[in-house]
């Protein structure tokens, strides 16, 4: 039937050129034009799963708190310096559009003169008890209780060292990527400060999110004309003459816009995954036209007239190009199949692109061609068949070359006990990012990160208790709430202090008095001790802090409208999504409605491993079906899939070998590698198909210099991805680079080989 069809197609292309290109134009530009007015969405909340319960549960409380969009800023340098420097970066940022406000860091003072009521009981009760029953050994114990003092609030601003946090105006995830204002805050910030003598380092996901996508992007930049340089070198090697090559580009250029277009129609929105679809149509539709034009002057070299070489190329070429194209073409529709919109706006973007560029490349290509070569006696520049003297000595020595595959597929599938996959997206992004090591530093010397867990409560009382069960749980290392102020034992603490005030009084006096006439290794105990009394004094006069003494930045964390935050901060990565699960596992045991950026960040990360493996299966279902269709005889079927089955054990266990972890991202590639592999290995079979007396290691050869070429096309076109400093974008390279070769490998010695075995090609009709 796909023969007839082809036939068809190559009768009606030769016969009415003009009538195909306005049947296949008018159509591709009317569902770009489709495409005008649909939404664009390049945020990453439009490629979040919102009906995932745990992204329901951020969104409940992490936007109202603008949890992501919350820039930590740390600026270190000298003490005398650090809190002007503070103040004078709050007033610059607080003026730009980009920012909401800036919360400075209480100062010292506020905690040190409030401290008796917010020091633990323990150290109050004893500080206490050394300051109304004075002696030597009173004196010794309130020096301590100072030197304590001085070291818990410095937790607070920890010397040489302010940590600011920026609100961002806007929700950095609602916004187009590469489009935030981070660099102009940043650069505000850094302006300020130059003189001071004081480092800034912004960290937080709007910080860390926008350096990632700034460096990736400038390298994308740099590279892509490289990769395009690298990419026409190949084809020049295929196709020399210029015209040629830009009648290969219009069916691609058309199935981008009417891809945009269809899909953006049939979603309702365009997304970041729709405008990156062209690199893919790209490399695969150089495929496509590189096999028709290789087959082409195939058989123009070998004495047939123009209008024979085009029908058989259309012909003989299109049932491969059919059959290896639905392969790639349903394994993107069983992406789409799963219920998360990264892999719906994946899979049909492919699958229709696709679908709509084989289309293309079987009628329009071949419709230019006639138009712009209508002479008869011209020439087309033919190139012989590409002789691989691997698939003859494979062919000659069976037994030794699938040996040779199957010890290689085994030592490679060894390796497999190195797998690991990488949950922490901090080690697939760009490596070094100064947000990621500024919010190290954050962790070491304050204890807390960007992605707290973030507990609502309706009053201060389950504050309190939410704030003793974190405290408790030795996960977290941190918990700042309401409770950290207000004491239960406040007014106790007050009554206590009011009942001493004598007592506290006489030894002030006492230590005074003894002041002049102490030596001046005993006088410093003595001030420390008169400072530690004079606290308490204070504090009996001032009575306990109440919610309106909250400096603003602790007012505007802690207290909501009729409603309380309790933060609970862990020593873990902020974005390692498995060490995430643990932590929530956790705290949902003592808060079942707890919140913050982890469950989005899990939401995206492990999301979509609920469905890989499904789709992964799903895939070679289909693949499988589909060759059963196409090839009916199991055994045409098995030699079509040896070479992708090959490939992509020997890509799984030298990743592994090479300690390489496998990540979310590097899932974009394995539609590809299954569909691309197929895809050699059904152009050899189907060429063996079609001359059934040729010996395989002919049919290998035949087709030998268009799977080589489209091997070359797209490991050129990834290649350049190694040298982006991305761990995931260098991993989904190497998947390609190691695959796609290792397919055309066994496809052109392997396949031979097997051919043989199987008692395919005895005969030789040449």
């Amino acid at each position: 039937m796909v023969k007839g069809v082809l036939k068809w197609l190559a009768h009606v292309v030769l016969a009415y050129p003009h009538r195909v290109v306005v049947a296949t134009v008018l159509p591709c530009l009317v569902m770009a034009f489709a495409g005008v007015g649909v939404p664009v969405d390049l945020s990453m909340t439009g490629l979040m799963n919102k009906n995932h319960p745990l992204v329901q549960r951020y969104q409940d409380l992490g936007k109202d708190l603008n949890l992501v969009g919350s820039m930590p800023l740390l600026l270190e340098g000298p003490e005398e310096v650090l809190d002007e420097a503070g103040r004078a970066v709050k007033e610059a940022l607080e003026v730009l559009d980009a920012v909401d406000g800036v919360d400075m860091p209480p100062p010292r003072e506020w905690f040190e003169e409030r401290a008796p009521y917010l020091v633990d009981r323990a150290l109050f009760d004893d500080w206490l008890e050394a300051a109304t029953t004075y002696s030597q050994e009173a004196a010794g114990r309130l020096r301590d209780r100072e030197a304590s003092l001085s070291k818990e609030w410095t937790a607070t601003n920890p010397e040489g060292a302010r940590l600011l946090v920026v609100q961002m105006a806007d929700d950095p995830l609602e916004l187009p990527m590469g489009e935030g204002n981070y660099s102009v805050v940043e650069a505000r910030a850094l302006e300020v400060l130059d003189g001071l003598g004081v480092e800034a380092g912004f960290s937080g996901l709007a910080a860390i999110g926008a350096q990632d996508q700034g460096k990736t992007l400038g390298r994308i930049k740099l590279l892509t004309p490289l990769s395009l340089v690298l990419v026409l070198l190949v084809l020049r090697r295929a196709e020399p003459r210029a015209l040629y090559l830009a009648a290969i580009a219009g069916p691609m250029v058309l199935s981008m816009g009417a891809t945009v277009g269809a899909v953006g129609r049939l979603l309702g929105k365009i997304t970041i995954l729709e405008s990156m679809f062209g690199v893919m149509v790209f490399g695969l539709g150089v495929d496509f036209a590189l096999h028709l034009s290789a087959r082409m002057r195939e058989e123009r070299g070998g004495g047939a007239t123009l209008q024979e070489a085009r029908e058989r190329t259309v012909v003989g070429t299109g049932l491969g190009m059919v059959a290896g194209g639905f392969t790639t073409i349903g394994a993107y529709f069983v992406v789409a199949t799963a219920d998360d919109p990264q892999a719906i706006h994946m899979g049909l973007s492919g699958a229709i692109g696709l679908l709509i560029c084989l289309v293309l490349m079987l009628t329009l290509l071949p419709a230019l061609w006639v138009l712009m070569h209508q002479e008869e006696g011209r020439t087309d520049g033919a190139a012989p068949s590409l002789r691989m003297g691997i698939a003859a000595w494979a062919e000659s020595r069976p037994r030794r070359v699938v040996g040779l595959f199957l010890a290689g597929t085994v030592l490679a599938l060894v390796g497999s006990h190195r797998f690991t996959f990488e949950t922490d997206l901090e080690k697939v992004v760009n490596r070094d990012l100064p947000g990621a090591i500024a919010g190290r530093r954050i962790q070491d010397l304050y204890d807390a990160d960007f992605a707290p867990w973030v507990a609502r409560t309706d009053t201060v009382e389950e504050a309190r208790r939410l704030t003793r069960a974190f405290e408790a749980e030795p996960l977290f290392e941190r918990v700042d709430s309401v409770a950290s102020i207000l004491r239960e034992d406040a007014q106790e603490r007050a009554g206590l202090l009011h009942e001493q005030r004598d007592s506290l009084r006489r030894t002030r006096t006492t230590l005074a008095a003894m002041l002049p006439f102490a030596p001046a290794a005993r006088a410093a105990d003595l001030n420390a001790a008169l400072k530690a009394v004079w606290r308490l004094e204070q504090a009996t006069q001032k009575g306990p802090p109440g919610l309106g003494d909250l400096p603003a930045s602790l007012q505007n964390l802690w207290v909501g409208e009729d409603e309380f935050y309790v933060y609970a901060y862990t020593k873990g990565s902020a974005m390692d999504a498995a060490g995430i699960v643990e932590e929530r596992g956790v705290a949902e045991s003592i808060f079942p409605a707890i919140s913050g950026f982890g469950l989005l960040l899990e939401a995206m990360v492990m999301g979509p491993l609920e469905w890989a493996q499904q789709v992964f299966w799903g895939i070679l279902f289909f693949v499988s079906l589909l060759l059963l269709v196409d090839l009916r005889r199991p055994m045409w079927i098995f030699l079509a899939m040896a070479p992708v089955l090959f490939g992509t054990a020997v890509t799984f266990g030298a990743l592994c070998w090479m300690g390489r972890s496998f990540n979310s991202v590097l899932f974009m590639s394995v539609p590809l590698i299954i569909g691309l592999g197929v895809d050699d290995g059904i152009h050899v079979v189907h060429r063996m198909r079609e001359h059934p007396g040729r010996r395989p290691s002919r049919a290998a050869s035949s087709v030998g210099r268009a799977i080589v070429l489209t091997t070359l096309t797209t490991c050129s076109s990834y290649s350049v991805l190694l040298f982006t400093d991305h761990v995931g974008m260098e991993s989904m390279a190497l998947v390609l680079l190691i695959g796609l070769p290792m397919c055309l490998l066994a496809s052109v010695a392997l396949l031979p080989a097997l051919a043989v075995l199987f008692g395919v090609g005895e005969e030789d009709a040449a």
